[in-house]
């Protein structure tokens, strides 16, 4: 044995967790699950779409939805990070996140060929209950945007409001262009008052008229050290959309015919963060699959939480939550008079 040459000492629970994870599935496999059941958070859904990519588990002839539950509650995926890529103990924890709020009820995910777009990301913070999609009034080109709304305020527990697809989506999508383009231009960072202006730039909620102070900060500094890169492999190269909509097409029937191929579709994505000023939402769900834009927005942001109507917090997938200040200074219509008796 040369003298350099280490050797390094294992227990024995983490021998036996090496070699319980030899005879699991391959890591791609595992990767692959992952990804698709974030984006679907569907269990139903990942073993169609296994079975449609002709991915054959390990120990079975087929798979069924306790082998996916049993992949995503594994312990060993979050308690073994130098066996994986450092990416997969982070998506185990987000799994195993959307899995308990499935299992509590708190979501309900129904099997369709149609995806609305931030199902899974917003949650209210008057309950804090994940807000779920309902169908809007159909407008042109037969799109209808969703409403989305937290089940306390269907069961008139929660005095949360809605809020509307067309409206959050322009402030998400356009959030994340701003970001985009600050951190593409570092010299735009240049002081916490022009980035706050930035960030809000072609903000179409009038109350919003504030970042955090403390988030404005934190983001100045991550990116004048460059870490937590919140871009890093941009431009999108969607894989799990992709395989939804080759899998959807011709078995099941969607009343909204595409004007753009899922290849045009993904080209024009990237194009708009790079050339153009502002994102103009609506226009690219008349073009764009929804599970392109849906797996677009996973691949940046983990939380949105909407306060009465309006987005009060975007947290990243790099660690960074943004709160947004709202001006409302009167709450409710009732609080203009006096209540007490003279």
């Amino acid at each position: 044995m040369y003298k350099n040459e280490k050797t390094v000492q294992l227990s024995e629970s983490e021998i036996q967790s090496i070699r319980d994870l030899l005879l699991k599935e391959k890591q791609d496999t595992i990767t692959y699950i992952f990804g698709a059941y974030e984006l679907l958070r569907s269990l139903s859904l990942v073993v169609r779409l296994l079975d449609y990519k002709q991915i054959k588990p390990r120990s079975k002839t087929k798979w069924s939805i306790e082998a996916i539950r049993s992949i995503l509650t594994d312990s060993l995926y979050c308690e073994s990070p130098t066996l994986f890529d450092p990416g997969t103990k982070e998506a185990c924890i987000r799994c195993q996140r959307i899995l308990t709020e499935q299992t509590a009820g708190s979501i309900q995910t129904h099997l369709r060929s149609y995806c609305h777009v931030f199902s899974g990301f917003l949650y209210c913070s008057v309950c804090g209950k994940s807000m779920s999609a309902r169908g809007g009034k159909r407008k042109g080109l037969g799109r209808s945007p969703a409403n989305y709304s937290c089940p306390g305020k269907r069961k008139q527990t929660c005095n949360s409001c809605y809020i509307s697809e067309s409206i959050l989506g322009e402030f998400i999508f356009n959030l994340i262009l701003n970001l985009y383009k600050l951190i593409r231009h570092p010299e735009s960072l240049s002081s916490a008052r022009d980035t706050e202006k930035q960030i809000l730039r072609d903000n179409i909620f009038p109350t919003i008229i504030h970042v955090d102070s403390q988030d404005l900060k934190m983001l100045l500094e991550q990116s004048a050290q460059k870490i937590n890169p919140l871009f890093e492999g941009f431009p999108f190269r969607p894989s799990i959309s992709l395989d939804m909509i080759r899998m959807l097409t011709g078995s099941e029937t969607d009343d909204f015919v595409y004007l753009l191929s899922p290849e045009e579709g993904i080209q024009k994505l990237n194009d708009s963060f790079y050339r153009e000023k502002s994102f103009n939402y609506w226009s690219m769900m008349d073009e764009i699959n929804p599970w392109i834009l849906k797996e677009f927005l996973q691949q940046f942001v983990t939380r949105i939480i909407v306060d009465r109507g309006i987005v009060s917090s975007v947290t990243f997938k790099n660690g960074l939550t943004l709160h947004f200040i709202i001006s409302n200074p009167i709450k409710n219509f009732t609080d203009l008079f006096d209540t007490q008796a003279d």
